[in-house]
């Protein structure tokens, strides 16, 4: 099976309209059957596809377009690539942060995490006898979850709670790690539908640790790729540890299992923020 390979430009390709429709650039996108709807349901076609002819393509215009704006590079992974920043989902942020003013999505939270937006209830971030918890909405329309009791961290958003209620660990996120988790809680209520994915097998002899590990990092492509296919993803010990709920041990053996039967393979890395850069990941087929 070969790998997948992606292009990216080195700077902001914007939208532009031709005679036969539009050339998409950075920061849109374009749904279509199968996505899902926030507020429930697929999208359909009105005419399929199958059942018209493609308009034609003005390569004329397209290719100096794409040329002029920017130099298309591509990332086929190597050994020796050198990514930037994981920001697969940087640009994503705001659009998700958007959908926890969503009345429809907001109230699938709430049933899944057992609490409400009319009045105050028992926090489900710790035992307690009197109600000290709320779902406040700022003057954007966002909802966040407030803590009153007065211990620590006192705002939450949904995706926070939802982390910490999985992972039975308080969870304060931000960029990429929020982004992810949100795509499991969106998949978990039932608006966003993971991309199968297909990864190597293990051997008979591996590890209950290695299968979980495995099974993680295959939903987690799955959740990635709904965004974007294709792209490489890192499975840090700091983010998979309360994903997968193993202790660091046990993680680390189970992905040290995971690389070994090369399940999946290095294909870069991108700045950290520490002194040591991030691997970034792709499944373990090697290109045709």
């Amino acid at each position: 099976m070969a790998a997948t390979s992606t292009c990216h430009a080195t700077t902001t390709v914007p939208t532009r309209k031709f005679d036969s429709g539009e050339l998409r650039g950075e920061g849109a996108y374009v749904v279509a059957p199968p996505s899902v709807h926030p507020r429930g349901g697929e999208y359909s076609w009105i005419t399929s596809p199958k059942e018209v002819q493609l308009a034609p393509l003005d390569a004329d215009w397209v290719v100096p377009t794409l040329n002029s704006q920017s130099e298309i590079k591509s990332t086929t992974p190597s050994s020796n690539t050198t990514w930037g920043k994981d920001s697969v989902y940087q640009d994503y942020l705001e659009h998700l942060e958007r959908l926890d003013g969503e009345e429809e999505y907001v109230q699938l939270v709430c049933k899944l995490l057992g609490i409400t937006t009319a009045r105050k209830f028992l926090c489900v971030l710790h035992a307690e006898r009197r109600p000290s918890a709320a779902l406040w909405r700022n003057p954007k329309g966002i909802y966040s979850y407030k803590d009153f009791h007065g211990r620590g961290q006192s705002s939450y958003t949904l995706t926070e709670v939802f982390a910490s209620t999985t992972t039975g660990i308080e969870m304060a996120m931000a960029g990429p790690t929020l982004a992810v988790w949100k795509l499991r809680l969106m998949a978990e209520v039932g608006v966003l539908t993971p991309v199968p994915v297909s990864l190597p097998a293990l051997p008979p002899s591996a590890s209950k640790d290695a299968h979980l590990v495995r099974r993680a990092i295959q939903d987690i492509y799955g959740l990635r790729w709904a965004r974007e296919h294709g792209t490489p993803a890192p499975f840090t010990r700091r983010f998979m540890t309360p994903w997968t709920r193993l202790p660091e041990g046990r993680w680390e053996s189970g992905f040290g299992e995971v690389l070994k039967a090369n399940v999946v393979r290095k294909v870069g890395e991108c700045p950290s923020g520490f002194p040591v850069a991030t691997s970034l990941y792709l499944p373990g087929y090697e290109e045709d």
